[in-house]
């Protein structure tokens, strides 16, 4: 190879490796660059991934505890009982739930500053919950005002049918319900929830109302 063919081929090597840093360092302008719309769609995608993957350590958690079946599709509700959205959308997962488009947890997130009654009914809820009642009395919870004017738990739980109305007062104020209510706000605070009505399944965490159909959606594998 003569010395004229050596150069043309370093000067061709040269401006090969100009081009490719040229390009490397365009693309990575594009993604670290804050207004970057290729730099949106990156955070998007992980947050995205990262939402899945802590719904399915819940819904495993739940498999394990035995409260969902991983066979069926299932929607965790994070729910505040003063929450009008989430009073908004009782029916809409009623209906689900009656469809057998999937299966309902509800998990608590009362938002006690604005909403005063929510820590106490969440706990009313888990005390039903406690005697296979959680239904029947979310269902009042969620369908019906008056207990806001008149806590008198106990009423509620009889008319929800909780058998056992001396244990589901003492219950009320168990340390292990407080315990059980913090371990229910801690996981929505580790997965970013920060009010309600927020859904967590398969497809990831969707926050605020939903139609049946995106509910239905969100609990695809």
């Amino acid at each position: 190879m003569s010395d004229r063919d050596t150069a043309e081929r370093h000067r061709g090597s040269t401006l090969n490796t100009i081009v490719n840093v040229a390009v490397l360092l365009f693309l990575g302008y594009a993604v670290l660059w804050s207004g970057s719309p290729l730099r949106a769609k990156f955070r998007e995608y992980a947050l995205a991934r990262e939402a899945r993957m802590a719904a399915e350590r819940i819904l495993d958690q739940l498999a394990s505890d035995g409260r969902v079946d991983n066979e069926r599709p299932t929607v965790i509700e994070f729910a505040d009982f003063q929450c009008p959205p989430c009073r908004a959308m009782h029916d809409v997962l009623r209906e689900g739930v009656a469809e057998r488009r999937f299966d309902l947890v509800v998990m608590h997130f009362p938002l006690e500053r604005i909403h005063p009654l929510a820590k106490p009914a969440a706990k009313a809820s888990l005390c039903a919950e406690a005697q296979r009642y959680a239904a029947e009395m979310n269902h009042l919870l969620m369908s019906t005002s008056d207990w806001m004017e008149n806590t008198d738990w106990s009423r509620l739980a009889r008319d929800a049918g909780v058998p056992d109305l001396l244990r589901f007062e003492e219950c009320l104020d168990a340390p292990s319900t407080a315990h059980e209510l913090a371990r229910h706000v801690t996981i929505a605070r580790d997965i970013g929830i920060t009010g309600t009505p927020a859904f967590v399944s398969h497809g990831g965490i969707r926050r605020g109302m939903a139609t049946l159909e995106e509910l239905e959606q969100l609990a695809k594998k």
